[in-house]
């Protein structure tokens, strides 16, 4: 299949790039330095970055990669890399892959693409809800670098409802549906309330029922792409609403998005459900996020409070079905 394009970056966010203190705290300062995670003037956030939580969290932070680190490296990095690799055998154009952070990742990413001969690059973000701390930050790093080299840019947009992610996410998840969980919960990851705001140009978010008013706001509010993501491969596997709910892990402080995972899981064991199958459709790989706070903790969370089974549905990673939508997701793709 031919793209209109002429190069590809793969972006996804990023993994220190070591199992290292210094390589976890190098990664945590410059993801939690960045303006659209941390939105608040400049001084404070570097000294609140670089005076407390860094050096509060680096310990604790390596202690859970760690726990799933692999022998060759990250598994978010890997899995990435193995995905632009079969990407490649599909596309028969230059394909690199970029991590946000660190940027320097990014800007390798471009020098590979820009020595092949690349001058018209499609992003291809491997996040499908839009967030300001994932989509605008990324969208900025790529339009300073498109400058520096000269080169055409254009960022894949959310992917969050498109049918062939779906397709891909239901083929994913439809094995352990067969295992007949009592319930499903999809698992996104949380974002302060306040960023909604931030990316509400007409004060819509927030409003009475503002996911179900249609609203040019929707374009760019991660709620509601959580929303109708998790309705969307619900309904692909024919998954009835009052099996299924919605929460958000991953909580970094006050007025997140809520429920939150961990305390929506206890409720449900504590309620009696006995076998719960957990999805989370805002990581398209498998990272920190879910292979340790979820398969591990939130597990053990689940199984403490009565539950009797946990199952956690692997990301879309380097799978076949995911390289198959993804193709034909970029191949079709025209701005």
């Amino acid at each position: 299949m031919v793209s209109l394009y002429d190069g590809i970056l793969v972006a996804n966010l990023g993994s220190p790039e070591e199992l290292s203190l210094p390589a976890v705290k190098k990664y945590l300062t410059e993801f939690l330095t960045d303006k659209n995670v941390i939105d608040i003037p400049w001084p404070i956030r570097q000294f609140l970055v670089r005076a407390i939580i860094v050096p509060r969290r680096s310990k604790k932070t390596i202690q859970m990669y760690d726990k799933i680190w692999r022998a060759d490296g990250s598994p978010l990095t890997l899995y990435t890399e193995s995905f632009a690799h079969k990407l490649r055998k599909e596309i028969p154009i230059p394909i690199a892959v970029g991590m946000r952070y660190p940027f320097s990742s990014l800007q390798r990413a471009f020098e590979n693409l820009t020595q092949q001969g690349a001058s018209n690059i499609l992003v291809f973000p491997l996040f499908p809800q839009y967030a300001m701390s994932t989509t605008q930050s990324l969208e900025q790093a790529v339009a300073k670098l498109a400058k520096k080299f000269s080169v055409q840019v254009t960022v894949f947009p959310p992917y969050y409802n498109h049918s062939e992610w779906i397709k891909a996410q239901a083929k994913r998840v439809q094995p352990l549906i067969h295992e007949n969980p009592d319930f499903v919960l999809f698992s996104f990851h949380g974002i302060p309330i306040r960023h909604l705001k931030k990316a509400d140009k007409t004060n819509h978010c927030l409003s009475e029922q503002c996911c179900e008013v249609p609203s040019k706001a929707h374009l760019t509010c991660y709620q509601k792409h959580c929303i109708d993501s998790a309705n969307l491969i619900a309904k692909a596997l024919n998954i009835p609403k009052e099996k299924f709910s919605i929460a958000y892990q991953s909580r970094f402080g006050r007025n997140w998005l809520s429920p939150h995972t961990d305390e929506v899981a206890v409720q449900l064991a504590k309620d009696g459900v006995s076998s719960l199958l957990v999805v989370s459709p805002s990581f398209v790989t498998d990272g920190l996020e879910t292979l340790e706070e979820l398969g591990i903790r939130l597990k053990e969370k689940f199984l403490q409070a009565g539950g009797k089974k946990f199952m956690l549905a692997p990301a879309l990673n380097d799978s076949e079905e995911w390289i198959e939508s993804a193709t034909r997701m970029i191949t079709s793709f025209h701005a």
